[in-house]
């Protein structure tokens, strides 16, 4: 006896795509009640770890789904051999993967027993239709002009295309954008340095998303960035609660633990929030840790947070921002 189709997903292939197929599923599942999700990292999925994931009874838990990413980093036998034990019943196994060996066993059982989701890489042909598409979804239109030159400048990679379409997505209530728009927003900017893209996140500016994600780019360590930003967060909140006080600078600065220097800087950030703004970001970046460790990219999970707090009001919008 073996799983059942239903009892084993798989997502291969194109990065985009097949992220925004699994999470379509992963809601599917968090949808039924009282089930329980588990995620694994492909290199720490070892036969003890699927076994305790998979097979071990949970007297809290009605069903639950196991998410390996990166399963092409697992031990292909001890995936094998985990799929080839009967699964009890309510267990889902969600596989997250670029590339597959198509001659070896793991692959042939796979597209024999289980939904086997697998993506193209996109390619210069289909290209304008994807684009098109998304940009459509952000509500973001282009000159003939600024389309063509957003064509030319990134690669056809949906991930990166996605990311980029969302920094436009930021002025998409000044009507259509031109070319300088294009060029301003996609291209500009020098290499990223983590302390310039705090500031700028701090200072609530639409181009500290294009200098995250170079950072992400870059080979930055995604958890590394997600607690420096929950750092950067707490010191603004710190600071405008207690210049809400009426402290002078240097108390603050003893009570927040911060340099002089440094409360002045965090200071003129926080004037560009309200404190129930600073709050809902702090329950943001919460939201998104629980979203991780339930399965979420945590380079998606990050660039939302981002987005969001780089967004401006409407009226900055419409000023040009200050």
């Amino acid at each position: 006896m073996t799983a059942e189709p239903a009892a084993v997903g798989v997502y291969l292939g194109e990065p985009y795509q097949r992220e925004q197929a699994l999470q379509a599923r992963i809601q599917a599942l968090r949808a039924r009640a009282e089930w329980g999700g588990h995620v694994l990292e492909g290199a720490a999925a070892t036969p003890g770890a699927l076994g305790e994931a998979l097979f071990a009874p949970s007297l809290f838990e009605r069903g639950r789904w196991v998410l390996v990413r990166h399963a092409d980093e697992a031990d292909p036998e001890a995936l094998l051999g985990a799929l080839q034990r009967p699964f009890p019943p309510d267990v889902v196994l969600l596989l997250e993967l670029e590339r597959l060996d198509k001659r070896g066993a793991l692959y042939k059982w796979l597209k024999a027993h289980a939904q086997l989701h697998e993506f193209a890489p996109l390619d210069r042909r289909t290209l304008p239709g994807k684009v098109k598409a998304l940009l459509q979804e952000r509500g973001v239109t282009l000159t003939a002009e600024a389309f063509q030159a957003l064509l030319a400048a990134v690669p056809p990679d949906l991930m990166r295309i996605q990311r980029e379409v969302e920094k436009l997505a930021l002025y998409a209530g000044k009507g259509r954008l031109e070319l300088a728009d294009v060029q301003g927003l996609v291209f500009g900017g020098e290499p990223a340095n983590v302390f310039q893209c705090f500031d700028a996140l701090g200072e609530r500016r639409p181009h500290a998303l294009g200098q995250f994600q170079r950072l992400l780019e870059g080979g930055e360590e995604p958890g590394k960035l997600f607690f420096m930003l929950a750092g950067h967060l707490r010191g603004l909140l710190a600071v405008k609660a207690l210049q809400d006080e009426g402290l002078p600078p240097p108390e603050v600065a003893r009570r927040a633990g911060l340099a002089p220097w440094l409360v002045q800087r965090r200071a003129q950030q926080a004037r560009r929030w309200t404190q129930a703004e600073l709050i809902e970001a702090v329950h943001q970046l919460h939201e998104a840790d629980l979203a991780v460790k339930q399965g979420a990219s945590i380079e998606v999970a990050l660039t939302e947070v981002v987005l969001a707090w780089t967004r401006l009001a409407p009226a900055e919008a419409a000023a040009g921002g200050a």
